[in-house]
């Protein structure tokens, strides 16, 4: 979660307002009213995952289920409190974003478990691009974000020009990532800063224990 930093021009309603973004789960960045609790935008990054279900609501817009949490198994002598079973089998780790950085002006860096560092241009969602991931063979860059409407809140949307011919899973992203000859980081971004000397500088960390500095 992080502060939406509007622009210094912006008008004093604009200003006024306590907007923060969230990173939502299943691969989403939403725009928040910590005032009201009102959702002003979704940003939402292209699934390529075959098997995953992608649906057209996205996640910070649906409604939580009503069904309660499961009854713990009384055969285990394991104290839920502590969820020590899951120390010996843990969860699988969920695909989505790790990291957000905000930017003056109200833009938006994500960074996450594709190895992607995306910047979400705010007043212009059109001209939000990919700064830096894995290049993957027959996946080339021409993501493009299309922006709808879904019960009044504008969600962005990535997606491919072309529809891919092949599955890609993690372990091929990961696999591209390992002979990628821009320097990717070679697993999921976990944290961004920004620092300013000569110029700007981006400065992004990573599980793989790799600290990069991008220009």
């Amino acid at each position: 979660m992080c502060l939406f930093v509007p622009p210094s021009n912006a008008a004093l309603s604009t200003t006024a307002r306590p907007l923060v973004y969230v990173a939502a789960g299943c691969n989403e960045v939403s725009l928040w009213n910590a005032e009201n609790g009102s959702c002003h935008q979704v940003l939402r990054v292209a699934n390529y995952d075959c098997d995953a279900e992608i649906s057209d609501l996205p996640w910070a817009l649906a409604r939580p289920s009503s069904k309660g949490m499961p009854k713990p198994d009384p055969r285990r002598n394991v104290n839920p409190k502590y969820r020590v079973d899951e120390l010996n089998d843990p969860p699988p780790r969920l695909p989505g974003i790790r990291s957000l950085l905000p930017l003056p002006g109200g833009d938006l860096l994500t960074a996450g478990t594709d190895l992607k560092i995306r910047r979400w241009d705010h007043y212009s969602p059109d001209r939000s691009y990919c700064v830096c991931g894995p290049n993957l063979k027959g996946v080339g860059n021409d993501d493009f974000y299309e922006t709808r409407s879904s019960f009044g809140v504008q969600v962005v949307q990535e997606t491919k020009r072309r529809p891919l011919t092949t599955k890609l899973t993690a372990k091929a992203v990961l696999a591209a990532a390992a002979t990628d000859s821009a320097g990717c980081h070679r697993d999921s971004v976990l944290s961004m800063a920004s620092v300013k000397l000569n110029q700007r500088l981006l400065i992004s960390s990573s599980r793989d224990g790799a600290i990069k500095v991008w220009k």
